[in-house]
């Protein structure tokens, strides 16, 4: 009896404890469950989960098993003519079709064009600035009424979403010299081994990047980008580039001359429409009949004049409807629909961009945003927020793609909370972030961005003044110069073993020099210079001058210029590349005081040759209307010399450091660098966060710190097949006690 008993007690216990965890799951998932999680103050994990109900997949489990066809189809056009607005999606990534201006305002061929149908139809517009990959979703979901953004017709599209009549077609040519061995060229990937020209801020700039830069078929210094089609023509005909692409009318016009051929055209050749909800017919015929207007006054091709910089006899006649094709045959809808909307800032509202908050440079910070998911699939772990640009390359301030925690059903909201760090530098500074699925590895959804104007840095410190000697001079004057001038390093010495003038940060032993003479130096940001004097007796001693640089508004930004290698043998020739950005006026290139290269493109590489031993020193110079800008480069020749080698494909550091190291809370640090060998790319990090991404290859940034404690800064150099260098200097900031 004692074992049947206790047997019974066993069961008892067992059904007991099943009853509780039987409660607390109805009390937790079925009562607590229908309202979300609550927001916490924001921490480092503190994202806020949307409620999640009982029997939903895990977020493991496949999400998105829902159909398209469980979406109800609406009147488009009756919902548009009652509310007298109608929404456009576009992708504002592709100038000059569509783009934000400097002051982050929609601008661009297909932006005037809809605003001109939207004004026939007597209707208002409401942009949604969506990823490209995203707009036939949010078509598919009515989140937009139509898109445009350069949107290619295919068949397989139509099956999708119906079209408008074409309103532009896009042609294209590569134009070499008659004399090039270049053969005939039948694809975009022929192109890759040559250097091309290209007329900056066009469709084919974009093509190309896409297709070959991005794609790492082409080296980006390969890729010459011009002000003007007139000055890429020209420099093809020197031999600097060895074709240029640009479309086929003014191609044509070159080739009349009897110096060009066309080696391919019609390369990428597309049929631009837009695209509207499958099954719109009366919202359809309405775009149609403005599209007709807008080509019976003239008025499309004024735009292309204005936006394209076409001629009209250079516009290429889009094809006449064909009354009598069938429809296309709709294809299956797919299974699962992505598609996202924004919602409000959490923090940081930067007011449309109209006033961004500001930071300090460098100081961390957390941005949020709330959207909801307008598809009709689930998000899970599979799905993230991730950067996607910004309106320089500064823009990107070090944030990671954030996963999505939890569920988020179709219809739910959900919060995104990412780490960010401000740039260095002081400007307006606008990035982009786009949902992922990695899944399918697509962009989607509306884009958010975070906007901030970092404040001005402060003014260096300058160095006590220097105890004088007879012996030793060193001098820079002016002391003082606006960004562009120069200004001259002068020093005499006697009496000692060696000298080196360099600025400082640098490496030391790169920069002997005779025991007296002159240097011009034309410094982008406020630089001290240091003069290392090794005296006779081995002792060293350290001078010092600074070159206080009053940065100039608007000024063209220098983003690279280097000239590999530094020291080469007589009979050698280095490797110029460089990359200038902003508004420009003209690029010149000068070895010493001649120019080797005068009209230069925005960005390319050439090769040049030293005449005689010695040292020589490279500068580009970028005047714009805002300004002059300038950068130098040294390098020296030596004669009867073991022959330098070749500059490899690998990244090298060449220099990083921060100085002063040791400081006081509230002081400032100098930190520098340089790259080389075969970088393609450089970031600077603070405490592991990136707070300059595709920084010049040589420059430096002043970063104020007011927290006792230690500041890890780094590089980060990369090069087009993933090889990465990196670097680390330690800056300790003592609380001032």
């Amino acid at each position: 009896m004692s074992g049947i008993l206790k047997l019974i007690l066993i069961i008892l216990g067992i059904v007991f404890v099943a009853a509780i965890i039987l409660a607390l799951y109805f009390f937790v998932f079925q009562g607590g469950g229908t309202e979300p999680i609550p927001t916490l103050v924001p921490t480092a994990d503190s994202i806020s989960i949307p409620s999640v109900a009982p029997g939903t997949p895990t977020p493991e489990t496949e999400a998105g098993d829902a159909d398209v066809a469980d979406i109800d189809t609406v009147d488009v056009w009756t919902r548009i003519q009652e509310d007298g607005v109608i929404r456009v999606g576009v992708s504002a990534d592709y100038p000059p079709f569509e783009f934000y201006t400097t002051d982050f305002q929609l601008a661009g061929f297909d932006i005037a064009l809809i605003q001109e149908v939207a004004q026939i139809m007597g209707l208002d517009i409401q942009f949604s600035d969506i990823s490209f990959g995203g707009l036939f979703d949010a078509l598919l979901v009515y989140q937009i009424d139509l898109a445009i953004s350069a949107i290619s017709y295919t068949p397989e599209r139509e099956s999708l979403v119906d079209f408008s009549d074409v309103y532009f077609v896009s042609e294209d040519a590569v134009l070499v010299t008659e004399d090039s061995t270049v053969g005939r060229l039948n694809s975009v990937e022929d192109l890759a081994a040559y250097q091309i020209g290209v007329q900056g801020s066009t469709v084919f700039e974009n093509w190309l990047r896409t297709e070959l830069v991005n794609t790492g078929l082409m080296r980006e210094t390969n890729l010459f980008v011009y002000q003007n089609m007139d000055l890429a023509i020209s420099q093809l005909d020197s031999g600097l580039t060895d074709m240029v692409v640009m479309d086929l009318p003014p191609a044509e016009v070159a080739v009349s001359t009897g110096d060009f051929r066309i080696a391919g055209q019609g390369l990428n050749r597309q049929l631009f429409a837009l695209a509207l909800p499958l099954g719109a017919g009366d919202l359809q015929a309405a775009v149609n009949d403005a599209l007709q207007q807008l080509w019976d006054s003239g008025r499309i091709v004024e735009l292309a004049e204005e936006y394209l910089s076409l001629a009209a006899e250079d516009i290429i006649p889009v094809p006449t409807p064909d009354p009598d094709q069938p429809p296309a045959t709709p294809a299956s809808p797919p299974g699962c629909v992505d598609a996202m909307e924004y919602l409000a800032d959490l923090s940081h509202d930067d007011q449309n961009m109209t006033d961004p908050p500001t930071l300090l440079p460098g100081l961390p910070f957390r941005k949020g945003w709330r959207v909801r998911n307008t598809g009709n699939c689930a998000w899970n772990s599979l799905y993230s927020l991730a950067p996607v640009g910004g309106n320089n390359p500064a823009a990107n301030m070090g944030g990671e793609p954030v996963q999505v925690q939890g569920l988020v059903q179709p219809g739910g909201e959900y919060d995104f909370w990412v780490d960010l760090v401000a740039p260095l530098a002081p400007g307006v500074y606008q990035e982009f972030w786009s949902m992922n699925n990695s899944r399918a590895d697509t962009l989607f959804g509306s884009r958010v961005w975070v906007g901030i104007q970092v404040t001005a840095l402060p003014t260096v410190t300058p160095m006590p003044t220097q105890t004088p000697s007879a012996d030793i001079q060193f001098t820079a004057g002016p002391s003082t110069i606006d960004q562009g001038q120069c200004s001259t390093v002068a020093w005499q010495t006697q009496n000692v073993n060696s000298l080196y003038i360099y600025p400082r940060g640098e490496s030391w032993q790169n920069y002997g020099v005779p025991g007296a003479g002159t240097r011009q130096v034309c410094p982008i940001t406020t630089t001290a210079y240091e003069m290392r004097i090794v005296k006779l007796d081995d002792s060293v001693e350290i001078r010092q001058v600074t070159v206080t640089v009053n940065p100039v508004a608007n000024a063209p930004v220098i983003n690279r210029f280097t000239v590999e290698p530094a020291q080469i043998a007589l009979g050698q020739c280095v490797n110029v590349q460089w990359q200038v950005s902003g508004q420009v006026n003209n690029i010149s290139i000068f070895r010493d005081e001649q120019v080797i290269l005068g009209n230069a493109p925005l960005s390319g590489s050439l090769q040049d040759c030293p005449p005689a031993a010695g040292e020589f020193r490279y500068m580009l110079e970028a005047d714009g209307p805002g300004g002059l800008s300038r950068l130098q480069q040294f390098v020296r020749v030596i004669e009867n010399a073991t022959p330098a080698p070749t500059p490899g494909s690998e990244p090298i550091i060449k220099l990083f450091n921060a100085t002063p190291d040791q400081l006081n809370a509230g002081e400032c640090t100098q930190v520098s660098w340089s790259a080389g060998g075969g970088t393609t790319k450089v970031d600077i990090l603070k405490d592991s966060q990136v707070v300059l991404a595709d920084a010049p290859f040589a420059g430096s940034q002043q970063d104020c710190l007011n927290s006792a404690g230690s500041v890890v800064y780094g590089i980060r150099a990369s090069n087009n097949v993933g090889q990465v260098v990196t670097d680390e200097f330690t800056v300790t900031v003592s609380d001032g006690s």
